[in-house]
This record gives structure tokens, C-alpha cells and sequence, in this order.
């Protein structure tokens, strides 16, 4: 799915439903991005993206960017 189209819904009896109008043609596939809960699930989400790349840098790289992940969403948790 190319470009970007946000939109809010609310979940009911197993379904989502919009709260605005959609310009989605009828059978249309569409790809939905929950938010993290917390900034644990940042965190996590984050540690995963690293470890993908990690193969390609030395292992002190990994670990300054595992240490500057914390840190970051520590920040952005103390900022909310």
C-alpha cells in the first residue's frame, strides 16, 4: 500500500468501525497499525528493528544502539 491514509475507529462487538467517512473502494485491502501501549512495547519494537541489522555491525555498535533505544524512549516516556 503506497502513500498514507490515517483514519481513528473504534472496535465493537469484533469489528472496527470508522468514525469518519473512508475513501476506500468496496474490497479494497487496507493496513492497519495499532500503537504501542506502552513505552515497554516501543522499546521492544525498537530492540527488534536493531537486532534485524545487527549482522552488519561489530558488537559494540549493537549495544550504543540498544543503549541510545532505551534512552530514547525513556525521553519520549518522561515527555508524555
Amino acid at each position: 500500500m503506497s502513500g498514507g491514509r490515517h483514519f481513528r475507529a473504534v472496535y465493537e462487538n469484533g469489528l472496527l468501525r470508522p468514525l469518519d467517512e473512508l475513501d476506500v473502494k468496496e474490497g479494497e485491502v487496507v493496513e492497519l497499525i495499532i500503537p504501542a501501549a506502552s513505552w515497554e512495547d516501543d522499546l521492544e519494537a525498537l530492540l527488534r528493528e536493531r537486532a534485524a541489522l545487527s549482522g552488519r555491525y561489530a558488537e559494540d555498535e549493537v549495544e550504543r544502539d540498544v543503549k541510545d533505544a532505551v534512552a530514547e524512549v525513556r525521553q519520549q516516556r518522561d515527555a508524555s
